[in-house]
């Protein structure tokens, strides 16, 4: 296919012709518009998909109006940046209308979904490209908007000469403009933080007048005092939700003393942790493993605790989870680190951002700028609280947000587990966001560690089993294949051996990858339900496959004898990342037997709070924690009764049976954002998505003439708001 001047002056005339008129399919419109949009679609492919540093998203063309049978008047495809990923607003269109082709640099609104963030990056993709404004390149107000912002590039082409060439400048132009866009955004985010008042996430007041940094120097006296005296009551002074920001239920204050022998024992271990020595003269990774390592369950907690501890000294930065997703997505944008080393990372920001006449000297400042970067929401820009800081809001998110997309509570969670094992079981209580985190993680990572020769749709395949799910769907098998009028049986391969074929091509670089760069080479492998099938059967002699990964490890299949060569024998391959989710209160669970048991990492998800706090911020009666990390009041607080009731009540279901925090989530449907949640909000959520679930559970252990007064007493604890 190539795209003549005759092509564009009939498909342009087309749409000039036919715009918002009504078609049926098949009739000579439909017909037509489809045809023009194939070969469109087939230009860009064939012409410009080569180019590894764009993708072309093919789902951008639409010749109908949405949920209509009516034509639109113009086809829209557009390239984005492989390096941000697809929902990066700033992207490279091309569209055909009746005005001939248009090349040209613009804004996807429907990312941003906001005329006032619009604007502000309308304004720095502006700067950014008026030099550029030359050699024929044009700029134009786009009509259909009211953002004041242009596109930039060729319009109205009707003439194929040269279509090819302009098109290649803009593509060169787009990825250059992409990366000065965001290095300008975070440039003006230094300026407008070095002068930000104290605010939710940038507490950067003289240290005097601020509470944050006060809270936290109390740290060194509340460990002294606890050394003193090791007891309970005094270790939740400093290991609680105020200070020690940990998102992992596993590092509680209750959790950390359970499993770290008695108080006695655990304040041995904090008295080693603080006291720990750096290797040499410097600190480095190692320094860093050894910290984590001194407190069973609390990695990244235990970090925050040393740099609290040795705050006043200001040697060594905080490190934590938000720390280091920060510095993923600043990498990603604009600083290319020198160093993997996180120390040096956070040097490298420090030195970045010292400014001794506005005071920017100290770590935590830094500390509180990535803090922001890591934490910041859409409703944060809004709050009355944040007036002042309003521009430098706006800016952090618009330098985030695409990039965290896929970022959930469970991130840092999720990153500890992969490093530990590539076969992993999430399960718990319906609920609690298995799939949703899983595969939001998944997407997490491949968009922050690209591929340039695979995207994301041939690293990552999620199935869902079942119980007709078989080995000749997951493996391989014999599957009838018409011929000439007849059938045969031929050997047809399964979306696992599929998978695991792609994955081999990347095999090599993986294992010889370092550090994190191994997730470039990764691929992702999802089973939903993985416990609703008959798992011995649908894996066969895979079990030895997952524990025992690599060439090295192949095995002959129960279909080789029907291959030849290199094909005859499996194996699979050490980047391929196996995981399964399933609801342990249901009793297919049984089917998992101890032989492939073994072979998962087994992790446990159960309703967190954490969640439906962040997720529901914006409501005023939302709750809050106390130190031991339990919901006291408001609705995070009517939900925390309500599963107590579930798992301790007169019945005691037990914890497998607590409601996940997705139900609870649920509340958005009836509540006004940015207002209080109403006993009426509850009661409706109760009755629509709690009921059904709890009717279930309790039928199980009462008289159906029971369940109604059972129901009205949990229904009771959670309205009790």
């Amino acid at each position: 296919m190539n795209i003549t001047k005759e092509w564009i002056e009939d498909a342009s005339n087309h749409f000039k012709e036919n715009g918002d008129k009504a078609y049926s399919e098949g009739d000579d419109i439909s017909k037509k518009s489809k045809a023009i949009n194939q070969d469109l679609q087939r230009y860009l492919e064939n012409n410009f998909s080569n180019d590894n540093d764009v993708v072309l998203k093919k789902q951008g063309s639409k010749w109908a109006v949405q949920g209509q049978k009516k034509l639109t008047r113009y086809i829209w495809y557009y390239f984005y940046n492989k390096k941000y990923g697809d929902q990066y607003p700033v992207v490279l269109g091309v569209s055909l209308s009746e005005n001939a082709i248009n090349i040209s640099i613009l804004q996807n609104n429907s990312r941003i979904n906001n005329p006032a963030l619009s604007k502000v990056l309308g304004e720095c993709v502006a700067e950014v490209m008026k030099p550029h404004i030359d050699n024929g390149l044009k700029s134009k107000k786009r009509d259909e908007v009211k953002e004041d912002y242009s596109d930039y590039g060729y319009f109205g082409i009707e003439d194929s000469n040269g279509l090819k060439e302009k098109f290649n400048k803009v593509l060169e132009l787009y990825k250059k403009v992409t990366d000065e866009v965001n290095q300008k955004i975070f440039n003006k985010m230094i300026e407008l933080y070095k002068k930000s008042p104290s605010s939710q996430h940038c507490k950067i007041d003289k240290p005097d007048d601020n509470e944050w940094y006060k809270s936290r120097l109390l740290v060194e006296e509340l460990v002294t005092n606890f050394f003193k005296e090791p007891k309970e009551e005094g270790f939740k002074e400093f290991w609680n939700r105020q200070i020690i920001n940990s998102a992992q239920q596993a590092s509680t204050a209750t959790n950390i003393i359970n499993r770290n022998g008695s108080i006695e024992e655990l304040s041995l271990k904090i008295k080693d942790l603080i006291n720990f020595s750096k290797v040499g003269s410097e600190y480095n990774q190692e320094f860093i493993d050894g910290l984590q390592e001194q407190i069973t369950s609390s990695k990244k907690s235990s970090l925050e605790l040393y740099y609290y501890y040795h705050m006043k000294k200001d040697e060594f930065p905080l490190l934590n989870g938000g720390i280091e997703n920060a510095l993923k997505i600043i990498d990603r944008n604009c600083v290319h680190f020198e160093s993997e080393d996180l120390i040096l990372k956070m040097r490298e920001i420090k030195e970045l951002m010292e400014d001794s006449s506005l005071g920017l000297t100290k770590y935590y400042l830094v500390d509180q700028f990535l803090n922001l970067i890591d934490k910041i929401k859409y409703e944060d820009i809004n709050k009355p609280e944040n007036k002042e800081s309003k521009e430098l809001y706006q800016l952090a998110y618009l330098f985030s947000f695409w990039l965290k997309q896929h970022q959930t509570n469970t991130s840092n969670e999720f990153d500890d587990l992969i490093k530990r094992s590539s076969n992993i079981i999430f399960y718990g209580p319906p609920g609690t966001g298995k799939t949703y985190s899983a595969e939001e993680n998944i997407h997490r990572i491949i968009d922050l560690y690209p591929n340039e020769n695979f995207d994301e749709e041939a690293r990552f395949n999620k199935v869902q089993f079942h119980p007709s799910y078989s080995y000749e769907d997951f493996m391989e098998g014999l599957k009838p294949v018409s011929n000439s009028g007849s059938f045969e049986l031929v050997l047809k391969e399964g979306e696992f051996l599929e998978f695991c074929k792609k994955a081999k091509k990347c095999e090599d670089e993986y294992l010889s990858a370092v550090g994190d760069q191994k997730y470039n080479y990764a691929f992702f492998f999802l089973v939903d339900e993985i416990n609703r099938a008959e798992l011995s059967r649908v894996f066969g002699e895979l079990m030895y496959c997952l524990e025992k990964r690599g060439s090295k490890h192949s095995i002959l299949t129960q279909y080789s004898y029907l291959k030849t060569g290199d094909d005859k024998r499996f194996y699979i391959p050490e980047n391929i990342y196996f995981i399964g989710t399933m609801n342990d209160v249901d009793k297919s669970i049984d089917s998992f037997d101890l032989a492939l048991r073994r072979r998962f990492l087994w992790h446990r998800m159960d309703c967190d709070y954490s969640v439906i706090k962040d997720e529901l911020s914006s409501h005023s009666n939302i709750g809050e924690f106390d130190k031991d990390g339990s919901p006291v009041n408001g609705y995070i607080g009517c939900c925390y009764k309500l599963n107590k009731y579930i798992i301790d009540g007169d019945i005691g279901l037990g914890k497998l049976y607590e409601i996940g925090h997705a139900y609870f989530l649920g509340i958005q449907r009836y509540a006004n954002k940015d207002k209080k949640i109403t006993k009426d909000n509850l009661n409706d959520l109760f009755d629509d998505r709690i009921s059904p679930l709890l009717k279930e559970y309790f039928r199980s252990e009462v008289s159906e003439k029971d369940i109604a007064q059972k129901l009205d007493e949990a229904k009771k604890q959670f309205i009790a708001i």
